[in-house]
C-alpha cells in the first residue's frame, strides 16, 4: 500500500542507494577551437530522423490504446486518465512509462491517484556496474525497476500535475512491464489494467473521510469460513505475465450455513455455493540454523562435539497474495493470517512429500538434506543421500525423517517484489520492515481495525519488533526448464542445490546457504555470488527481471495478530488433502475407558468368576515425536 504524497520521495527500487556509485569520468580538456559547434557522441545522432529508430514508440502507442479501450467499462464514477511519458521525447529517461490516473468524480477534494507502468521493451537492459568490496570487483547487475527512482518519479509528478491541475496527488506506486509482455494478449492486458486501476483506487478509497477498514469484531458470521491448502508444485502467472512459483495454495473461502428452506439450499442458485475470499500462495525453503551454536571447524574434519540432529527450520515463503474481496491494509494482513493454516497439525510436511514420478533430477527430493546434515557422522563432514523412492519410504518414514532433521513450528516470510504488480498493496511491508516509522504505523493501525483493538493487548510496539531477518533481498525472474516452459527462478532453493549439486559437491549446498546468512559478508557480495550459483543451476538461462525484499515476521506480531483475530470472533475451518496422521506410526487408543473400565475388585464387584490378574493401568495416548504442539 502505498503510504507516499507529492512531498514525500520515494525510496529508489534498489535500495542500493548510497553504496553503489560508479566513478564519473574525469572532464576531458578542452580541444583547440576548430569553429564548430560542439557535438557529442552521446547526442544520439547527427541527424534527426522522420520516425523513432526503435520500437519504442510503437509498442507506447500500442499499450496505451489497449489500455484505453479497457478503461472504457470502467465505473462511471471514476475519471480514469492515461499520461504518456515518450523517452524518444524525453531522451534522458531509459525507459517509456504510462501513468494511470484515477479520480472519483463525486469526491474531488481526494485529489487523484496514480500508478506509473514503465515499459521495459521501450529501452534497453542496462549494463552492470562493479564495486570493490574487500579488494575484490562485484558485479551489481541492474533491472529495469531501478529506473523508478526520483528523476523518473519528479517527471510522473510534473505530467499528473499538468493534467490535474488541482491535487493533492497520491503516488500509488510502480510496476515494470517486461519486454516479453505481449500487448495484443487482451486478456493479460485486462489482468494489468485491474491490477493497476486497482492501486489507484483503493489508494483514494482508503484517504476517503470517515474510512473504516475492516473489523472482525462487526462481521456477521452468515457462513463458514474454511481455509482450504492444497500442494500442487503448479506455477501461477502474475499480473504481467511472469512465473510465480506456488507449491502450496491457501484458498480462503466463505460457505453460506444453510437456510431452513431446505429446497432453497440444495439449489445451485441460491447463493450458498463456495466462493473464493482470497488465495495466498508460497513454497517451504530450508532454513539452516542448527539448536546448539556452530563454533568454527574444518568442513573437511569430523565435528568434535555433539550436535543435535534437528539442524533445519521450516519457512513457508509467501510469493503472491489475490484476493477477490479488498486489498486495504487490514485485509492483507487478514490474507497474510490464513498462512498459518500451513503451520498447524504441521500440514507443512505435506510441501516435502517425495514426488515418486519424476522425470531426471527431483529438485524437491527431501533425501538430499541428509548430505549437509550428515546423520550418519560420516568422518568426512557430509553424509550420503536418504532413498525416499523405494517402495519401502512411506509417509511414517517421512515423518521420522522430518523429526530427525528438523526443529518444529515454521518461519512465515512474504517476498515483497521492488517494482512489480504486487509491490503497490505489499511495498508497505517492506518499508515497515526497512524501519520507516509511517509505514509502521500503518500496520499497526491496520492490525488493530482487524481485530478491534485487541492485536494491541499482545503487541508491545514500543519493545517489540515486527520483523526480523530483515535487509535480505533475493533476485527475481525466471527460466526455462528442459521442457521448454518458464519457471520463476525461485525454484533454485536449499533444496534445489542439495539435489542438483550435492552428490557431486555439497560445499555447494553451505556456499548457497551462506548467501543468504553470512550477514557479516556484505549484501552485495552475496547477491553477486548467489547469481553465479543460479546462473549455473539453470545452464546460463536464467534472466533476472528485478529484485524482491524478503520479509520475515517475528514470533510476537504473528503471534499477536492471530490471537487477536481469534478473540475478535474469527473462527475458520482448515481442510488438507492429508492428515498429519499419516506421517507417523500412531494408533488409534481407546482412551474413553478411563471412564467405562470396571477394574478388578471394584464395589461393584466381580461380574465373571476367574483369576485376578490384578488391575493394570489403560495405556496413554501416543503422541509422535515430531508433533510438538
Amino acid at each position: 500500500m502505498a503510504i507516499k504524497d507529492e512531498n514525500i520521495r520515494p525510496t529508489p527500487a534498489t535500495g542500493t542507494t548510497g553504496y553503489i556509485h560508479p566513478t564519473p569520468p574525469q572532464t576531458p580538456t578542452t580541444p583547440a577551437s576548430t569553429g564548430r559547434q560542439p557535438w557529442s557522441f552521446h547526442a544520439g545522432g547527427l541527424f534527426a530522423a522522420p520516425i523513432s529508430p526503435g520500437v519504442g514508440s510503437e509498442y507506447l502507442t500500442k499499450m496505451h490504446q489497449t489500455l484505453a479501450d479497457i478503461y472504457k467499462e470502467a465505473d462511471p464514477k471514476f475519471e480514469i486518465a492515461l499520461i504518456n511519458i515518450d523517452n524518444t521525447v524525453d531522451t534522458a529517461l531509459a525507459y517509456s512509462a504510462i501513468v494511470v490516473c484515477v479520480k472519483l468524480k463525486n469526491v474531488a477534494d481526494l485529489g487523484v491517484a496514480y500508478h506509473t507502468l514503465i515499459i521495459e521493451a521501450t529501452g534497453e537492459r542496462p549494463s552492470a556496474i562493479y564495486q570493490t568490496v574487500y579488494n575484490r570487483q562485484v558485479e551489481i547487475i541492474r533491472v529495469a525497476g531501478d529506473a523508478m527512482d526520483d528523476e523518473l518519479y519528479k517527471r510522473v509528478l510534473e505530467k499528473v500535475k499538468q493534467h490535474f491541475p488541482v491535487g493533492p496527488y497520491r503516488m500509488a506506486d510502480a510496476c515494470v512491464i517486461p519486454s516479453g509482455f505481449n500487448p495484443e494478449d487482451k486478456n493479460l492486458v485486462k489482468r494489468l489494467a485491474l491490477s493497476a486501476g486497482m492501486a489507484a483506487t483503493v489508494e483514494l478509497e482508503i484517504h476517503q473521510p470517515g474510512f473504516m477498514d475492516i473489523n472482525l469484531a462487526s462481521a456477521s458470521y452468515d457462513s463458514s469460513l474454511i481455509c482450504n491448502v492444497s500442494f500442487s508444485r503448479q506455477e501461477l502467472d502474475n499480473a504481467v505475465g511472469e512465473p510465480v512459483r506456488s507449491d502450496i495454495i491457501v484458498r480462503f473461502t466463505s460457505q453460506r450455513n444453510p437456510s431452513q428452506d431446505q429446497r432453497q439450499a440444495q439449489s445451485l442458485n441460491a447463493g450458498n455455493r463456495e466462493q473464493t475470499i482470497s488465495s495466498l500462495s508460497g513454497f517451504v525453503d530450508v532454513i539452516y540454523a542448527p539448536l546448539a551454536p556452530v563454533t568454527g571447524y574444518n568442513f573437511y574434519q569430523p565435528q568434535q562435539y555433539n550436535v543435535p540432529t534437528q539442524r533445519y527450520v521450516a519457512r513457508l515463503i509467501v510469493t503472491d497474495i489475490a484476493s477477490n474481496f479488498s486489498y486495504t491494509p487490514s485485509s492483507i494482513l487478514l490474507w497474510l493470517a490464513t498462512a498459518t493454516a500451513v503451520r498447524d497439525d504441521n500440514n507443512w510436511i505435506q510441501a516435502l512429500r517425495p514426488s515418486p514420478n519424476t522425470q531426471g533430477i527431483d529438485m524437491y527430493d527431501i533425501g538430499a538434506l541428509n548430505i549437509d546434515a550428515n546423520l550418519e557422522n560420516d568422518q568426512r563432514g557430509f553424509g550420503t543421500r536418504i532413498d525416499t523412492k523405494s517402495d519401502g519410504f512411506q509417509l511414517p518414514d517421512l515423518g521420522a525423517l522430518i523429526t530427525r532433521l528438523f526443529r518444529p513450528g515454521l518461519v512465515i516470510s512474504l517476498d515483497v517484489p521492488e517494482c512489480g504488480p504486487q509491490t503497490w498493496y505489499l511495498a508497505v511491508f517492506k518499508e515497515a520492515a526497512n524501519g520507516n516509522p509511517n509505514a509502521q504505523e500503518v500496520i499497526m493501525k491496520a492490525a488493530d481495525s482487524l481485530t478491534n483493538g485487541l492485536f494491541s493487548r499482545h503487541f508491545n510496539a514500543t519493545s517489540g519488533a515486527m520483523f526480523t531477518d530483515v535487509n535480505n533481498r533475493i533476485h527475481m525472474g525466471y527460466y526455462t526448464d528442459s521442457n521448454g516452459l518458464k519457471r520463476d527462478i525461485r525454484a533454485i532453493d536449499y533444496l534445489a542445490v542439495a539435489n542438483l549439486i550435492g552428490d557431486k559437491d555439497p560445499m555447494q549446498i553451505r556456499l548457497w546457504s551462506d548467501t543468504f546468512y553470512r550477514t557479516e559478508i556484505p549484501l552485495i557480495s552475496r547477491l553477486a555470488e548467489r547469481r553465479k550459483m543460479i546462473s549455473g543451476y539453470t545452464h546460463d538461462n536464467a534472466v533476472f527481471t528485478g529484485f524482491a525484499q524478503r520479509i520475515t515476521f517475528s514470533t510476537e506480531f504473528t503471534a499477536a495478530l492471530i490471537r487477536g483475530c481469534s478473540e475478535a470472533g474469527l473462527s475458520t475451518r482448515i481442510q488438507t488433502p492429508t492428515l498429519s496422521a499419516e506421517f507417523n506410526q500412531q494408533r488409534g487408543v481407546g482412551n474413553f475407558v478411563n471412564d467405562a473400565l470396571l477394574s478388578p475388585g471394584m464395589a461393584a464387584g466381580q461380574t465373571f468368576m476367574g483369576r485376578d490378574y490384578g488391575y493394570q493401568a489403560p495405556v496413554a495416548g501416543y503422541q509422535p515425536s515430531y508433533y510438538r504442539y
